[in-house]
């Protein structure tokens, strides 16, 4: 007896808030630079700004932060709606469904450095591996992922940017009675 197995479902998937607040580390090492100058004692020139190294360390903490939060606030927001826009594909059912086997499979590296790729029905697929630019199914076979040539799958995916994001993938699977 066959069946499908799910392996991926974006369903389960919630907004990557760690990825999200990343940015914010970098404010808050910036915080911590212009603090930690500001409580120098060091008046000393630095002949190329004309100001002291305390006034230059806080200078360049308040640069650092204002760079970063400049980066947060628009990484944050465009990080958000990514998520909502594929919640949106995936309650609406604003996607594809391909099923077959796995053709032209050509894994990625142990080591990384390339895609993993692969074709279902004619369909072109890559898998980036820890790729955190999407929603999408992108555990490579090196890391653990199921495909592999042949395998039997069925998937639901949406194409974003030229790229084809897989948000459902169930494999072929069967059961001895």
């Amino acid at each position: 007896m066959t069946y499908w197995l799910p392996v991926y479902d974006f369903a389960t998937r919630w907004p990557k808030v760690g990825l999200m607040l990343y940015p914010l580390l970098f404010v808050a090492g910036g915080l911590a630079h212009y603090r930690r100058a500001r409580q120098e004692t060091d008046e000393t020139l630095v002949p190329l700004l004309g100001i002291s190294k305390r006034q230059s360390g806080m200078l360049g903490g308040a640069l650092f932060t204002a760079f970063a939060g400049l980066l947060s606030v628009m990484a944050i927001p465009a990080m958000i709606n990514e998520y909502r826009q594929t919640r949106q594909v995936y309650a609406h059912k604003r996607y594809q469904l391909v099923q077959g086997a796995v053709r032209d499979f050509d894994p990625m590296p142990a080591g990384g450095h390339k895609s993993e790729s692969f074709t279902v029905a004619g369909v072109p697929f890559s898998i980036a591996g820890l790729n955190t630019t999407n929603y999408g199914y992108n555990q490579a076979t090196s890391e653990g992922g199921v495909m592999r040539a042949g395998l039997h799958v069925r998937i639901a995916y949406f194409t974003r940017e030229g790229h084809n994001v897989i948000l459902k993938l169930d494999t072929l699977a069967t059961r001895s009675r």
